[in-house]
């Protein structure tokens, strides 16, 4: 998109690297980080202060679907474990992000690992 070897994103991709290279947020954090969610907590209720950080989309539906389970199953509701996407979805490609997309091209090969407790939904909105 840029072109190859781009001088500005280079320079920029060299001053980042002398402060903070690459981090996967596995148990670890780092100032950045810390910065940003104490600027964010400032526009969030008070009960909302707790932040995840994922590298990619399919990563961060993956967690949600995960923390979801987690968060009934921790407050007693264990059969709690359905989950809905749209049809013509796109979330992903990890199987927790495929198991609630819609893409035939994307969900076809990989049936037999998804989780048979998610359901598929249509519906229309009239713009009238």
């Amino acid at each position: 998109l840029h072109g190859h070897s781009n001088p500005y994103i280079a320079k920029k991709v060299y001053a980042q690297m002398l402060e903070l290279e690459h981090v996967v947020f596995a148990g670890f954090t780092h100032k950045p980080a810390v910065e940003l969610c104490e600027k964010l907590s400032k526009h969030l209720p008070k009960n909302q202060g707790k932040f995840f950080f994922s590298g990619d989309g399919s990563s961060a539906v993956e967690i949600a679907l995960k923390m979801s389970s987690h968060y009934w199953n921790q407050t007693g509701f264990p059969s709690k474990n359905k989950y809905i996407y749209l049809e013509n979805s796109y979330h992903g490609e990890t199987l927790g992000a495929l198991a609630v997309t819609d893409v035939p091209i994307f969900r076809t090969h990989y049936g037999a690992l998804i989780k048979n407790y998610i359901k598929k939904v249509s519906f229309t909105i009239d713009l009238n």
